[in-house]
């Protein structure tokens, strides 16, 4: 719940005010509903390959560090997903560990 809660304020926020709260929860319902129809490493894939196709790979595996730290850090389970989600955007896995430590100072 603080993670969906953290989602979608950010989204709110970063939209400008162009996605509202009750749009932004459909959105992360929308998003779990994905995540559930399919594996973990599937849909890391999926999320990996469209954000190298939009170019927002660190923005994004930042984000989710971001969201991830809102709910008393990240765990073994959540950094792996980070991982291959960082992999499929053309990351390397230094450079993700080095973006979710950042966010975990902000």
């Amino acid at each position: 719940d603080d993670e969906t809660a953290a989602i979608v304020k950010a989204v709110e926020i970063l939209s400008a005010g162009a996605v509202i709260e009750w749009e932004a929860e459909e959105l992360v319902a929308e998003c779990a509903k994905k995540a559930d129809a399919e594996t973990p490493a599937k849909r890391a894939a999926a999320v990996g390959a469209e954000l190298k196709a939009l170019g927002q790979g660190e923005a994004a595996i930042y984000f989710a560090a971001l969201v991830a730290h809102a709910s008393k850090g990240i765990d073994k389970k959540e950094a792996d997903v980070l991982k291959e989600i960082g992999k499929a955007a053309g990351l390397t896995a230094d450079r993700v560990r080095d973006i979710v430590k950042r966010a975990g100072k902000a």
